[in-house]
């Protein structure tokens, strides 16, 4: 049962993370989607993830922006409580209006991580678990980031990369009995300006799971899930200090998945819808978002 229930813990982090919301310009970068700490173990992941958000009716010449995303994780335990890892997305940012369709592709900023296990109340044979950990984050400037993106009528956080340093720090809480369980977590992002003095907004996400198992055999098990997750995105400033318009804005989603286990393999999926929210001052509304993941834990 301790498996399962930190196999549930992963899911959260990895299925829920917010990605770059260019038509409200809003810089929602998110969680990476490879924080596997609550396994235990090491592993390396890849994952498929798609987020998007549609103009409202006379605003963005009723753009659709797309924003796919293909990241590699890699995770390694140092000790029963410290692990670290890396995080690279690959990200491709697609914009459709009645003029056509543009697409800016490329590597995103690289994220490397530290997570340590500060609390954890687990007896042999006992059904109700606890499990506690807080981890940080350092985002490098590695990614495709041009500066003059808007020379293309595009807002700056169009770019893969964001084009400056960043931190994260996250805290994660889980409480299960038997097969079943509930999962907290919180995040949080914030960025430094870039090389011109652009200053993308700090962004909060909190998300709230419950799950439970369904054995199959010794080998095989499905875990269905459902969650539901608040995203708070503050707004971009240009260098002099002002506001940059259509940026920020606030969202809840339910979602709904599932992970199939076999032996080492996970393959994870996930499908979030939007609730409520108010992004770019109510120029855009969400998307739905979908994402999957094959870890092989080791």
């Amino acid at each position: 049962m301790n498996r399962i229930w930190l196999i549930a813990l992963w899911m959260l982090t990895a299925s829920t993370g917010v990605y770059a919301c260019d038509a409200c310009g809003c810089s929602i970068l998110g969680q990476p989607s490879g924080l596997l700490a609550q396994y235990r173990k090491s592993y390396i992941s890849l994952g498929w993830n798609r987020s998007g958000f549609t103009s409202t009716p006379g605003n963005g010449e009723g753009s659709t922006d797309a924003f796919h995303a293909i990241d590699l994780s890699f995770q390694y335990y140092f000790s029963s409580r410290f692990h670290a890892g890396l995080y690279q997305p690959f990200r491709i940012n697609t914009r459709t209006t009645d003029q056509g369709q543009q697409q800016i592709h490329g590597l995103a900023d690289t994220r490397l991580l530290l997570s340590y296990t500060f609390f954890q109340s687990v007896k042999p044979g006992g059904k109700f678990e606890v499990y506690l950990d807080a981890g940080g984050g350092l985002i490098l400037p590695t990614g495709k980031y041009d500066p003059n993106l808007h020379d293309q009528e595009l807002p700056d956080n169009f770019n893969p990369g964001n084009g400056s340093f960043g931190y994260s720090i996250s805290q994660t809480s889980s409480v299960s009995y038997g097969q079943t369980g509930l999962v907290l977590k919180n995040a949080w992002t914030q960025f430094t300006g870039t090389a011109a003095g652009y200053q993308y907004g700090n962004q909060w996400v909190a998300n709230l799971l419950t799950f439970v198992e369904i054995p199959v055999d010794t080998q095989f098990s499905f875990l269905p899930m459902v969650g539901f997750q608040f995203e708070n995105i503050a707004g971009d400033q240009y260098a002099n200090g002002n506001a940059v318009h259509g940026t920020g804005g606030q969202g809840t989603y339910a979602s709904v998945g599932g992970q199939l286990k076999f032996k080492s393999w996970l393959c994870t999926f996930q499908y979030t819808i939007p609730l409520s929210g108010s992004y770019s001052d109510g120029e855009v509304e969400a998307d739905r978002r979908l994402s999957c993941q094959l870890t092989h834990l080791f």
